[in-house]
């Protein structure tokens, strides 16, 4: 019924090897065997085969809203690391306590907990095997799936969370593999409005591999430009040197007046059957330069390479001054 990995189990492995995790998966499975040897119990076939489904489901459903790799560490009981790990629509690996314990009258005022406690049991050996089995199928192929679909979901993390005040209209990432032949800034039609030819939409940054490599891999991917967030859709590294490295990029803005805000904002929360061109009408999309510092922690955007350099460097200057309490 359950899977045997003593061939790959190694105590003094690291934690995060399918090794140890084999290890610990054998340790469960002896511990629970040893539990049930004196117990009359209803068939816990049915109970794993359950657990194991539940298990797969929860899963999927988390993975379309926090990262993979936060999923592998809870099904392997690693320390999670900073990622897009939490999401108030993340579900939680459970499960009901549906082994049946008979007759064993002198243990009867344990029953319940026994019982809870082999099917928790039942629960964390198949965790195990989830993390082992994922990461034994692991191909180059889809270590690249997921690390792009991990980068879209700390990307709309940090939409959520760090710019939560801020008025996006419903921005987020998604995938190219969703949106065929749209990479980059777009406004996604969700519907048709009448027959005046209006249109309800919602705008998508839409990546690829390219983007995580470029954009995301080296943290640049919101910036800031005259005053308002920018973000990054392309980036191209045109010149480096020991200082400083130039850019070519991309970028979509959200720009506007107060009043041009104001009648987007009421738009977007109140008119989801009407055309939204008043939200369309503030994304601007501008070619201009990134300057980044060797050391990667000062960036300036420019509408010509020069600008660029120098706001960097004066962001450089101003810091420097003020570590030293000029």
């Amino acid at each position: 019924m359950f899977n045997n990995y003593q061939d790959i189990a190694v105590a003094g492995a690291d934690e995060s090897t399918i090794y140890h995790q084999a290890y610990l998966h054998g340790k469960l499975l002896s511990f629970f065997n040893l539990t049930i040897s004196s117990l009359d119990l209803s068939d816990i076939e049915f109970t794993y085969q359950k657990i194991k489904s539940g298990v797969e489901k929860v899963f999927r459903e988390n993975c379309k809203y926090t990262t993979v790799k936060s999923q592998l560490e809870t099904l392997g009981g690693l320390e999670l690391t900073r990622s897009a790990g939490w999401s108030y629509q993340r579900r939680n690996y459970y499960a009901s306590a549906d082994i049946e314990i008979y007759d064993n009258n002198d243990i009867r005022c344990i029953k319940r907990e026994l019982s809870t406690l082999l099917t928790n049991t039942i629960l964390q050996i198949v965790k195990k095997e989830k993390y082992i089995e994922y990461k034994m199928n692991e191909t180059d192929e889809l270590k690249d799936k997921t690390k792009i679909s991990d980068s879209i979901s700390m990307s709309n993390h940090r939409l959520g969370v760090e710019l939560c005040g801020c008025d996006l209209f419903g921005l987020a990432y998604i995938g190219e593999e969703e949106r065929e032949n749209s990479i980059g800034f777009v406004h996604q039609v969700k519907r048709v409005i009448g027959n005046a030819g209006g249109i309800n939409t919602t705008p998508e940054i839409v990546v690829n591999k390219q983007w995580v490599e470029d954009v995301f891999d080296k943290e640049l991917a919101i910036l800031e430009y005259e005053g308002t967030h920018a973000f990054t859709i392309q980036a191209h590294k045109v010149e480096e040197d020991s200082d400083k490295s130039l850019y070519n990029i991309r970028i979509v803005q959200i720009q506007g007046d107060r009043e041009e805000r104001l009648h987007a904002k009421r738009e977007y929360w109140y008119g989801g059957n009407t055309d939204n061109r008043s939200i369309r009408n503030l994304f601007k999309v501008k070619d201009v330069f990134l300057s980044v510092s060797s050391d990667g922690n000062y960036k300036a955007i420019g509408n010509s390479a020069v600008r660029a350099e120098s706001t960097m460097r004066r962001r450089q200057k101003a810091a420097m001054i003020k570590s030293l309490n000029l």
